[in-house]
This record gives structure tokens, C-alpha cells and sequence, in this order.
């Protein structure tokens, strides 16, 4: 039985050949076990977390449940807004990449912070003020349902 039969077999209630191993190795894992800095894999993608976490299950043999994916945590869609990435700030051990997003409605940025050994996070997010961006994030993600921008003027 492969990994991914066992795991589905699994979360169908059914019977696997054995019971599935999939240990939540995080990113942590597959990015110190690349030997590069993490900059190399999270922000030029050498190689993308995704591949980092397969090596890791390949090595110590488990089932494995990749939830990365190509492109790790990014939920826009490729191609919907023009986008332009810069590197505002670099250290011996950071490094600031601010990304803006061209929307019809104007634009929006966003800076995360990469580190040489450790896992990058967002220092300032899309949104600054949500009645004002609203229309913004519409443009890059187009399936939300269930909200209506006018309530937020209540």
C-alpha cells in the first residue's frame, strides 16, 4: 500500500495495512535539514519548503502529509494583480522583502521578514484599514463569500 492509499483509507474510516505515520515535522525540520539558510528555501525557494518537507519523509520513511503545496502559504492567485517584490532591508541574518500588489483599486503592500535560521513572518500585513482596503482585496482574492464591504461602515 502506498502512503497517500493508507492515509486516504484511513480518513475514510477504512482498515490500512497499517496504521498511518505522519509526525508534524512543521518547517522546521525540512528547512535545517537542507543545510542551506532559510532564506535559500522560504524566500528563493532552493529548494521550496514543499520539496524540503518530502526529502524529510523520504529520509526517515513515514506516510508524510504535505499541506505546503508549490507555493507554501500563498493563497493568491498567480496572475490576478500585478505584483512587484524589493528587498528593503538586509542584514548578515534578515532580510525584508516588501511585495506590492497593483489592484484597479489601488495598492497594497506587505513586508515579510526571512531570517538566515529561522522561519520567516509577516512584520506588516495587507490590510492598515479595512473599510479603505476592502475593494483592494477583492483583486487578489476573488472567491470570498460572505462578507459585504458595507457593514464594515456600521
Amino acid at each position: 500500500m502506498t502512503p497517500k492509499e493508507r492515509m486516504l483509507i484511513a480518513m475514510r474510516n477504512g482498515k490500512p495495512d497499517r496504521v498511518p505515520c505522519a509526525p508534524d515535522t512543521s518547517n522546521i525540520i525540512p528547512a535545517r535539514m537542507t543545510g542551506k539558510d532559510w532564506w535559500d528555501v522560504f524566500l528563493h525557494r532552493d529548494p521550496p519548503i514543499w520539496k524540503a518537507y518530502n526529502n524529510v519523509v523520504k529520509h526517515f520513511g513515514f506516510d508524510g502529509w504535505n499541506l505546503f503545496g508549490d507555493e507554501g502559504f500563498r493563497l493568491i492567485e498567480p496572475g490576478r494583480v500585478e505584483t512587484e517584490k524589493k528587498t528593503v532591508r538586509r542584514t548578515e541574518t534578515e532580510i525584508d522583502v516588501q511585495t506590492i500588489y497593483h489592484t484597479p483599486k489601488g495598492d497594497l503592500t506587505e513586508t515579510w521578514r526571512y531570517f538566515s535560521k529561522n522561519t520567516p513572518f509577516c512584520i506588516e500585513g495587507k490590510v492598515k484599514d479595512l473599510a479603505a482596503d476592502f475593494a483592494k482585496i477583492e483583486y487578489l482574492y476573488p472567491d470570498i463569500e460572505g462578507y459585504d464591504a458595507s457593514l464594515l461602515d456600521e
